[in-house]
């Protein structure tokens, strides 16, 4: 929906049969199961990590393939479902509640009726200020629980025992008398580093998620914001503008985090870069 919104901008009217057009509180409709379906998304995912961290044993079983699939169909019809009656409410009634707002140059609200202003403010908590909560609290928990699990020290034998006295610290030093002693510590020494590995990699995994989410957060709240002020109505156009284009580049900024928070993408996106610059100076 973002070309149509670009077109409305630099045009000032509804591109596609004007601002009476019946695909106004479509495109409106579009604008926003777009975005609150981001968010059901992120929740999702949050959950899943959160499934993964505090209930590893459980996980495989939790997210079966039919499983999640059912969870992705779900995520993609929930907020639909939640906005219909609005788009429905707006091509029945000539009083339309979703289309062509002409102080945004946006297809979005246009009017709001006494009866339908608590099912909005419904919608916007459950699709605005709970998801940040409930991505809060999780993410809390699980930063909690890996904090908590801290890696293991890998020890040779003698270091773990060099205070030690008697004839258990003199058989160690021996090593043609622990040969069984040493295997089985460095198969230890082995588990350890795989155990500390795999806590490395879910604290990397953890750092990008909370950065998703928290840049995402960061990026929805000056509509959320506004849209919850009494006055809003009486606000300036322009910053209803700027806040609905702030909101929208939540779309473009997952490639920067990925690249900036995990080394493993900064090398592909460099890999894929110089080999595009060699073709590119190869066909010149």
């Amino acid at each position: 929906m973002m070309p149509f919104n670009v077109a409305g901008y630099v045009k000032m009217d509804w591109p596609l049969g004007g601002s009476t057009s019946f695909t106004t509180p479509i495109q409106a409709f579009v604008y926003f199961c777009c975005g609150y379906t981001s968010i059901v998304c992120l929740v999702v995912i949050t959950v899943n990590r959160f499934i993964s961290i505090r209930f590893p044993d459980s996980y495989q079983t939790l997210f079966s393939k039919t499983r999640v699939l059912v969870v992705i169909v779900g995520s993609w019809i929930f907020a639909p479902s939640f906005l219909l009656p609005l788009l429905v409410e707006s091509l029945t009634d000539e009083k339309k509640i979703l289309g062509w707002n002409k102080r945004q140059f946006l297809c979005t609200f246009i009017s709001l009726p006494e009866s339908w202003q608590a099912y909005m403010q419904i919608l916007r908590v459950l699709f605005q200020f709970l998801p940040i909560v409930i991505m809060a609290v999780l993410y809390s928990a699980m930063f909690w629980r890996v904090k908590k699990n801290k890696p293991l020290t890998s020890q040779l034998p003698w270091e773990q025992n060099k205070n030690s006295t008697g004839p258990e610290a003199n058989n160690l030093i021996n090593m043609n008398n622990t040969e069984l002693n040493l295997n089985e510590e460095e198969m230890k020494i082995a588990q350890n580093m795989t155990s500390n590995t795999k806590r490395d990699n879910e604290r990397q995994l953890l750092v990008v998620s909370l950065a998703i989410c928290i840049v995402f957060s960061i990026l929805f709240l000056p509509s959320l914001i506004i849209n919850l002020l009494p006055n809003r109505s009486s606000l300036d156009f322009r910053i209803h503008m700027a806040a609905s284009n702030i909101t929208w580049l939540n779309s473009c900024v997952n490639p920067f985090i990925y690249v900036i928070a995990n080394p493993k993408f900064r090398m592909e996106y460099y890999l894929l870069l110089k080999y595009a610059w060699l073709k590119f100076t190869c066909k010149l």
